[in-house]
Order: structure tokens, then C-alpha cells, then sequence
């Protein structure tokens, strides 16, 4: 709704191409679904071999997902529903090389509130095509349970005196540092870092 609705206009009359990723799903459906909303969007035209392209204006990158074995399968996906190889990039980062990544590890940095004319706003992702992506929103807290059991808080919960989360960065300013021993220290211990008034 909002590239091929609200922002459509903006998009088709600007100097430059908008690249549109998409999340989480399988690759090779979800790259034809996105290619169809933005081709009812934005219209299409035929190359010579009689696949769709659209227009300059917009086209996909997908990043999710892509190995050596999966890009042969999503191009077959996309020729079969008669789109062009040109509508889309592909990116790789851990699938060359292992199958071990931030999503394995239940790993990844995400923006999960923000300040909006004073106010915080929570800020989180919720892929209706996986829902185990779905991210933590609003203030966030670190804290150990009486069990020993370190958890995540959401949504401003718990307090300031429990947060075992400690400030590094403030408007691009450091705010504290460690050096490689302390870190490896912490790291064999399970201990988190000391709080730093």
C-alpha cells in the first residue's frame, strides 16, 4: 500500500530507482508475490522473450534465504510465473559459505523504539510470513531472574535498578569501553558488565 499507493507517485517521478527487499518467507514464492503487488502497481511491459519487467523505477533485492542451490529454484519460480531475471538482484552473506547465521543463533540488532515529537513510539518487525521473526518493541530491559535466568523485558517493563543493560553509546558519543580481556572475562563467567553511573 504504501510504495505502489501513498509513495507511488514520488516513486515513478524521482531521479533514481526505488529497491524494494523483501523479509522473511520462502524465496521463491515470496519474491514472485512481491513481483506481482509491485507489477499491479507500476505496470509492466514484455522483453522479447515475453517475460514482464517492470518499470525503472522499482525493482527487488532479494537477500534472504539465497544460496548456490536456492537461486537456481527462485529464478525457476519467477519464469514460471513469466517475470524477468532483470527485476531482481540477488545478496548472499553466511549461505555461501555455512548454513550458521543470525538466524540460527535467534541473533540479530534491531531499532526497537523511537522518539517521535517527544513522545517514545514502540518500533518492531512482524513478518506475517514468520512469525518467529517477529522482534522485541519498546523499551527494552535485561534482567536476572531469582532462577539465575537472564530475560528480555519489553515494553518499558521491570525497572531501572534490575537492568543489567549497560549504556555504550549516546548520540555518537562512547560512554564506556572494555578491553578484549574484560570482554572474553564476561563472556566465560556469564556475567554482564558492571553498571556504570
Amino acid at each position: 500500500n504504501l510504495w505502489g499507493g501513498e509513495l507511488k507517485e514520488m516513486i515513478v517521478k524521482r531521479d533514481g530507482r526505488l529497491v524494494i527487499r523483501p523479509d522473511s518467507g520462502d524465496p521463491p514464492k515470496i519474491v514472485v508475490q512481491v513481483l506481482e503487488l509491485l507489477g499491479k502497481a507500476f505496470g509492466t511491459t514484455t522483453n522479447a522473450k515475453g517475460y514482464k519487467v517492470l518499470p525503472p523505477c522499482v525493482r527487488v533485492i532479494q537477500g534472504d534465504g539465497v544460496s548456490y542451490e536456492s537461486l537456481g529454484v527462485i529464478l525457476e519460480s519467477m519464469a514460471k510465473a513469466k517475470w524477468a531475471a532483470e527485476n531482481v538482484a540477488f545478496g548472499s552473506g553466511g549461505a555461501l559459505l555455512q548454513k550458521m547465521d543470525r538466524d540460527t543463533q535467534k541473533c540479530a540488532f534491531k531499532c526497537c523504539e523511537a522518539v517521535v515529537n517527544g513522545k517514545a513510539v514502540p518500533v518492531y518487525k512482524d513478518p506475517i510470513t514468520d512469525p518467529g521473526k517477529q522482534s522485541k518493541k519498546g523499551h527494552l530491559r535485561l534482567i536476572k531472574e531469582r532462577t539465575g535466568k537472564v530475560t528480555t523485558l519489553t515494553d518499558g517493563l521491570g525497572t531501572d535498578a534490575d537492568d543489567l543493560l549497560v549504556e555504550v553509546y549516546r548520540d555518537g558519543a562512547m560512554k564506556r569501553e572494555w578491553t578484549w580481556e574484560e570482554v572474553v572475562s564476561h563472556a566465560e563467567l556469564g556475567k554482564t558488565a558492571d553498571k556504570v553511573a
